[in-house]
């Protein structure tokens, strides 16, 4: 299984390609990488900032992340000198070494884990698959991220106006389940309770990938609202499958096409279990959450 993935990436990484891959060993860490593409262009400079994407496949079959979508690309600013190099993360010193264009894989042993993970049962290794996207001076950056707040603090205004509209719709679709007059609620084996409030015709999310949400979570009894995403005015974002979350949200989003609104109704040993998590959360406490898959 563990060959059949790495080859599989390989692959992918390939076909664009005819390049030889090519093991490069670092100079500061006792590692090497995999050089499957090569690209074109100068090495980035101290100051300059790498924009890449990154897959990160265990050889137990599961994905750990997924950052392969344009909007979902990592960057990282070049460093000084090596001596900014984190310890025991050869990730550092590879995005040093390469140009825009580049494709390269990167095994970690999950032998050095020091915590253990619901998602690495059963995996030795992680193969990163890393892509250079861009290289852009620091200055440039500076603007992009000057752009983005300012993007994002009109959405932020946008989103928190949305607010008290979410809670009323909360209060009615509540009020609908405890008279049993919701629309089309289903059921699962696990006992999550759910009803599309607009179900879109996007993909369904995938273990391993990084979804965004709005939300508004109540308590089932009696309606308290104990948190949402829109007083804030900020998505929230998570990677599928991860234990990052509830199980019945892992659950919940996989249920979701994207564009999708729902809510969800969520029994305690799919929450905060038995003693739930005072004083916010009661003991053995059901919860309902409004979610928009953005």
């Amino acid at each position: 299984m563990r060959q059949i993935l790495i080859s599989s990436l390989l692959l992918m990484l390939l076909v664009s390609c005819k390049h030889k891959p090519e093991v490069v060993a670092l100079k500061h860490y006792d590692d090497s990488y995999t050089h499957i593409v090569k690209g074109k262009g100068e090495l980035p400079k101290p100051g300059e900032y790498t924009v890449f994407s990154l897959k990160v496949v265990g050889d137990n079959g599961k994905v750990f992340t997924d950052l392969t979508a344009k909007e979902n690309w990592t960057r990282y600013r070049q460093p000084d000198s090596p001596d900014e190099f984190r310890p025991d993360m050869p990730v550092d010193e590879i995005l040093t070494l390469l140009v825009v264009g580049d494709s390269v894989t990167w095994v970690y042993k999950v032998d050095s884990l020091t915590r253990e993970h619901p998602m690495l049962e059963g995996a030795t290794e992680l193969t990163y698959g890393i892509s250079i996207k861009e290289i852009v001076s620091g200055e440039e950056m500076l603007k992009r991220i000057e752009g983005e707040n300012a993007e994002m603090q009109t959405k932020m205004a946008e989103v928190q106006g949305k607010e008290p509209i979410v809670a009323e719709k909360v209060k009615e679709l509540l009020k609908a389940y405890k008279t049993k007059s919701l629309k089309d609620m289903k059921k699962t084996s696990s006992g999550l309770e759910y009803s599309f409030i607009n179900k879109a015709s996007g993909p369904k999310p995938k273990k391993g990938q990084l979804v965004k949400v709005h939300y508004y979570g109540v308590l089932a009894s009696d309606g308290k609202m104990f948190d949402n995403s829109y007083g804030r005015g900020q998505e929230f974002a998570f990677t599928l499958g991860m234990g990052e979350v509830i199980p019945g949200w892992d659950e919940a989003l996989e249920l979701m096409p994207q564009g999708s609104e729902a809510v969800f109704f969520i029994p305690y040993d799919l929450a905060y279990g038995e003693e739930g998590r005072p004083p916010v959360i009661p003991a053995k406490a059901t919860l309902m959450f409004y979610i928009e898959y953005l």
